[in-house]
């Protein structure tokens, strides 16, 4: 009998090669489309919070940001019982069923959203009686108004993230801020333009916006396929719950110096540090719009290879979020005279002295998303609260009396104490889920995360 042979297909280093340039290739397209697309809308909100900051009053444009530090609390459940959930669960579990997926998550949204959107106006009828923050009940009606909207734009962008298109997400951008910035430009033709407007024309925007991508993607709503409201409510429940935690405590050490600023300094206080944090407000949306993308990635490879992946995963996204920091952060702190001068026209120019600090609070904490990617891919949120549970802890106990003593600057340092508190805690934690990382093979790491 002859012998059977097999042939098998030799691997050259050249053909190995060609496949890593390839993947290369196509995951800078995806990445530099997801950095667009978040460019895109925080480019719009930076730039809007500049021309408010411009054209409004300091004491309205602390109101303008005190309810959107309040729309941004509450977000902060939307995002964790759905959006987060729905990135690791929908990458991953239900990634042949993404359509009727979508659709239930439509049916919770409407459901999170209106429960925001009472709290909302709630906080603002309470507010009205008290007479003591002016502006403020107006400009919450315009966010609670704004919420289901955006909060809308954000689950459909989300969705285009879970196909691995974020292009179109990103086209979907690009409507959302010709949108906006048409109504913006004909409510300042109309001398029209205050915090609740501007809240008004973001609903506007999402609104248009949520259309037109939902038009070229239509969830499935049939019952009988998919997986059930009742199951994806359990689900995101048991991952949520942890990641609202998170998240409640994640929102503390960027936000609640409003608060306490507004109420040692008047809400003058708050629209200086609102002016100041503009520039921060770049870099945390390249941060989430990396983010977005990272987290189903990961998801797969650790859902595949396992826990011990982790560090790696968790190592790659931080040297890649330092070094995109470092980037954005050198030239604002060189020229930062001149875009003080360029953006507000001397009215904010004192808080320049803090853009240093500041700098080194946001590249901190964007470190400190790398070891949160990883360990929210690895389904393990509970992990993910210890690191924003201790940066909370740092951000009030050392935050309240910085601000007392030294207001802004007090303030900003509390950041900075908070920021570097995230990334070391987040960097013990991964190290404690997978110990023996170390020892795996970097050729083949590479391949599984590439």
């Amino acid at each position: 009998m002859a012998d059977l042979v097999i042939p098998i297909r030799e691997v050259t280093p050249s053909h190995s090669r060609e496949v890593t340039i390839q993947r290369v290739k196509r995951w800078s397209a995806k990445g530099i489309s997801a950095i667009v697309d978040q460019g895109l809308i925080s480019g719009s909100n930076f730039v809007l919070g500049i021309l408010l900051a411009r054209w409004l009053g300091p004491e309205q444009y602390g109101a303008y940001a005190l309810a959107f530090t309040i729309f941004i609390l509450l977000s902060l459940v939307y995002q964790s019982l759905l959006l987060e959930p729905m990135s690791v669960y929908g990458a991953a579990t239900y990634r042949d069923c993404l359509r009727h997926y979508s659709g239930t998550l439509l049916r919770i949204h409407w459901a999170i959203a209106s429960a925001t959107f009472v709290v909302m106006g709630a906080t603002a009828w309470l507010l009205s009686h008290q007479h003591l923050a002016k502006g403020v009940p107006s400009a919450l009606v315009g966010a609670a108004v704004a919420a289901p909207c955006v909060l809308l734009f954000w689950l459909i962008r989300r969705v285009y993230y879970l196909r691995v298109a974020p292009a179109q997400a990103a086209l979907g951008a690009l409507l959302y801020c010709g949108a906006m910035f048409g109504g913006i430009a004909l409510l300042r033709e109309w001398r029209f333009v205050s915090p609740i407007t501007a809240y008004l024309t973001m609903a506007f925007a999402a609104l248009v916006t949520s259309g037109f991508l939902l038009a070229r993607y239509m969830p499935s709503f049939a019952v009988s396929t998919g997986p059930s409201l009742r199951q994806v409510r359990a689900e995101n429940w048991a991952y949520g719950r942890w990641a609202l935690a998170s998240a409640i405590f994640m929102w503390v050490p960027w936000n609640i110096f409003y608060t306490l600023l507004s109420g040692f300094d008047g809400m003058a206080g708050a629209g200086q540090l609102r002016a100041l944090l503009n520039f921060a407000l770049p870099m945390a949306q390249t941060y989430g719009a990396m983010s977005l993308l990272f987290i189903p990635h990961a998801a797969r490879s650790i859902d595949h290879r396992g826990e011990r992946v982790v560090e790696r995963v968790s190592g790659r996204i931080t040297w890649l979020f330092l070094a995109c920091g470092v980037a954005y952060w050198v030239p604002v702190i060189v020229f930062r005279g001149s875009l003080l001068k360029l953006f507000y026209h001397g009215e904010y120019f004192g808080v320049g002295n803090y853009i240093a600090v500041v700098a080194a609070a946001s590249v901190l904490w964007g470190m400190a998303q790398g070891p949160a990617i990883a360990l929210r891919a690895n389904k393990t949120p509970f992990l993910v609260f210890h690191i924003y549970f201790g940066s909370a802890i740092v951000a009030l106990a050392a935050g309240i009396p910085l601000t007392k003593l030294f207001g802004l600057a007090g303030a900003t340092l509390a950041m900075l104490m908070a920021s570097l508190s995230a990334w070391l805690i987040g960097c013990w934690r991964v190290r404690k889920v997978s110990p023996s990382s170390r020892q795996i093979d970097h050729e083949q790491i590479a391949s599984e995360v590439a």
